[in-house]
């Protein structure tokens, strides 16, 4: 598959040389639009919406004691980390939470399940957890 948008991205445009005519001059390059669009579908992705985050916690970096360095260390995006304390610790409903956040209960609701998920890997495997810093 990675063999396959290379190939596409070396020719974006899939130009291909025409035929000659019957007077032997080229009608010029063709292209194919279906080329084109898958290009644009690989190439443009839509961006992450800003989410308000409320709150910067004082440690970025839980290890459990006497862990060893078999286990990966797990890490929590700055998101991740605030749909936990809001859903998690205070006790807000996903809408009411999303809506703090300014994102839609949807992506609330996948930022929840992505956190819970991370921090129960980290938790059974005994592995650290890294918060990351909310960028600027």
């Amino acid at each position: 598959m990675v063999t396959k948008k290379l190939v596409k991205l070396a020719n974006p445009l899939n130009f291909t040389a025409s035929p000659k005519t019957e007077t032997g001059e080229c009608e010029g390059p063709t292209r194919d639009t279906s080329h084109i669009i898958s290009i644009l579908l690989i190439l443009m992705t839509r961006p992450r919406a800003k989410c308000c985050i409320g709150f910067s916690p004082c440690a970025h970096f839980f290890k459990p004691e006497g862990a060893d360095s078999s286990c990966a260390e797990v890490t929590l995006l700055p998101e991740e980390f605030e749909a936990i304390r809001l859903y998690d610790f205070k006790g807000l409903d996903q809408t009411t939470a999303a809506k703090k956040m300014t994102i839609s209960q949807p992506t609330f609701a996948r930022l929840i399940s992505s956190a819970r998920s991370k921090v129960a890997q980290a938790l059974v495997n005994g592995c650290s957890i890294r918060i990351l810093p909310e960028k600027e």
